[in-house]
């Protein structure tokens, strides 16, 4: 990796500078106060003490963009690598303690339930279906599906992206989704099911009066 990477306090960046023509090439937005940084030995991550908010942040250096967060620190100031890049230490200015982290150990990603669940509409209404992840490293990407049995997966019909769809079935209808985190390679995870149960409009039939003679 030819690039340096730089933390600017005062306006909360960080700077992308090419160290063989000494020039200025990016800029990293998203952080509060970031104070030291380290690059792993295969110029993969970044990984920046985020002092204003008690994080260490990682940059995947491949898109310069923030791909994953560590919390529990103390003011992190500080930060160094072992040499084979799986290990960082922290230095916490707010309590005077060095944290040491496993940079493989992040949770796996968890895929959560699709919200609301098992809901009833009207045939010709529509709902909107939330995914609910967590772990892992975000931010998430998704993949939504459509099934008719409760054997829902990524070998069903696609039903749409994002973090929230908009359903309007015509039929009973289950939904899940497929969701990827940020990691490099990205880990992922299917979810559990959600039955949306469409019944058909209640009619209505009004009485007419009588006349008198």
């Amino acid at each position: 990796n030819i690039y340096v990477y730089v933390t600017n306090r005062g306006n909360n960046t960080v700077s992308i500078v090419n160290s063989i023509t000494d020039v200025k090439v990016g800029t990293i937005t998203g952080f509060n106060l970031p104070a030291g940084i380290a690059v792993t030995p295969n110029g993969t991550f970044a990984y920046v003490a985020n002092f204003g908010s008690n994080e260490l942040l990682r940059i995947y250096t491949s898109t310069n963009t923030i791909t994953g967060t560590t919390n529990g620190f103390d003011q992190p100031y500080f930060v160094s690598l072992s040499p084979d890049g799986k290990t960082a230490y922290v230095s916490n200015q707010g309590n005077n303690t060095v944290s040491i982290v496993n940079l493989l150990g992040q949770p796996p990603i968890s895929a959560g339930n699709p919200t609301p669940q098992n809901p009833t509409i009207t045939s010709g209404q529509s709902i909107i279906l939330t995914a609910n992840p967590s772990d892992g490293s975000p931010p998430y990407s998704f993949q939504w599906y459509a099934s008719l049995t409760s054997t829902c997966n990524s070998g069903s019909a696609a039903a749409g992206t994002g973090s929230s769809i908009s359903v309007s079935p015509s039929v009973s209808t289950y939904y899940c989704y497929v969701v990827s985190d940020s990691a490099i390679p990205p880990d992922t995870a299917t979810s559990g099911t959600t039955l949306v149960t469409v019944t058909s409009p209640t009619s209505t039939i009004g009485g007419g009066g009588g006349g008198g003679g």
